[in-house]
């Protein structure tokens, strides 16, 4: 296994629109110790036929087909066949900036075998390449459980670089999620079960273009919603000492989020469904920003269904102390420019109350943790000293 090799992972299932800009942006990575594995996840719009293309091109890229099976069967599909010490997940209709892979080796090389993943910052864009918002930063890194636990900072599947050993350790991906109709949340429990075997390190820098697509799975609520719910009930049972309010908490935060991108798809009952849900779990949902991106959602929608500009979204872009920008290609933007806003105070410190909650280690063999993983009195120590 070479040591410098990294093994970027693409799942793609009807992507032919998008591939070829997702794996140019791969193969134009500034550390060109690459493999990259497609899988074809039962594609039927030519992926496949894009692909090959581009591997006559490029023999770093090795393209596979099977069957329609899910995103975690063809993540873990592609792991198994991959050879690098570092696992780069990317989903196929997203983009990375070129110095991506070069920059989050760098920094997981020299932190030591105790950090296992290395993740960054993203920012959304349409399906021109343009930058439509760019997301706050955060500052979590070291033993986050508890804190990727009230909320996904890590936001993306294409965003993290991973040790293989850890990611090995814990099994990959869950892909009996889907198999249980509750595909979507195979990346946060991913994310929560190497949380509990090493530390995590950030590169704050925006190093991915996240592409907002009605297609995308976190458009459909229903699934997106009983995966979450899935994936907490076995944290609660694999941790019966984490206090009900820090689920409360992030039951508030995942509910605001997919309420707010319901709304954003058109769903506007059910959208509004889910964030009276939210306020219901976690009244700190109703502040003024929440309430003034509900204004602006509510008042774009009427305006396209009336066919007028919006007038309201300059007040709730005031409210919220947001500064549009005009649009402007990923590709073009400085990704160390840290323009995304601050997080709230409220949002800092909920997260290092959070961060403060004790867990005990799991039992050896529990629920979705290996039984090589490691005691979590171990991070519990770390914490301690730290």
């Amino acid at each position: 296994m070479r040591e410098d090799l990294v093994s970027v992972i693409v799942p793609a299932h009807n992507a032919a629109s998008t591939i070829e800009a997702t794996l140019a942006s791969v193969l134009a990575q500034t550390h060109a110790a690459l493999e990259v594995v497609v899988i074809d996840d039962g594609s039927t719009d030519g992926t496949g036929v894009r692909v090959v293309a581009m591997a006559r091109q490029d023999p770093r890229i090795r393209y596979v087909y099977q069957s329609n099976a899910g995103v975690a069967a063809a993540r873990n599909a592609g792991i198994a066949i991959s050879s690098g010490a570092y696992i780069a997940p990317m989903d196929a209709d997203d983009i990375w900036h070129p110095t991506k892979i070069e920059k989050q080796l760098a920094l997981l090389t020299a932190a030591g075998l105790e950090v296992g993943v290395v993740y960054c910052y993203t920012r959304l864009i349409d399906k021109a390449d343009q930058v439509v918002e760019t997301l706050p930063p955060g500052q979590r890194t070291g033993d986050v459980f508890t804190t990727l636990l009230l909320s996904n900072f890590i936001r993306s599947a294409s965003i993290p670089l991973i040790r293989r050993r850890e990611l090995e350790a814990v099994g990959g991906y869950d892909r009996s999620l889907r198999e249980r109709g509750a595909q979507g949340c195979e990346d946060l429990k991913l994310y929560l079960m190497l949380a509990e075997r090493c530390r995590f390190e950030l590169c704050p820098e925006y190093l991915v273009g996240y592409r907002v697509s009605r297609s995308g799975m976190s458009a459909n609520a229903v699934l997106m919603q009983r995966s979450w719910l899935m994936v907490m009930e076995e944290v609660k049972a694999r941790h019966p000492e984490i206090p009900v309010w820090l689920f409360n908490w992030a039951a508030g935060n995942f509910h605001r989020w997919l309420g707010f991108n319901t709304l954003s798809y058109g769903q506007v009952g059910t959208g509004l469904t889910l964030l009276a849900r939210s306020a219901v779990e976690d009244p700190a949902t109703l502040r003024p920003g929440m309430l003034a991106t509900l204004v602006e959602i509510l008042t774009a929608r009427l305006a396209q269904r009336l066919g007028v500009k919006p007038v309201l979204s300059r007040c709730a872009d005031r409210l919220r102390g947001r500064i549009r920008r005009p649009l402007a290609h990923f590709g073009d933007m400085d990704p160390a420019c840290l323009d995304g806003g601050l997080p709230e105070a409220w949002e800092n410190h909920r997260q290092a109350v959070a961060k403060a909650v004790h867990c005990t280690p799991p039992a050896d063999g529990a629920d979705g943790i290996s039984p090589t993983a490691p005691s979590r009195s171990v991070r519990t120590r770390r914490k301690r000293s730290a």
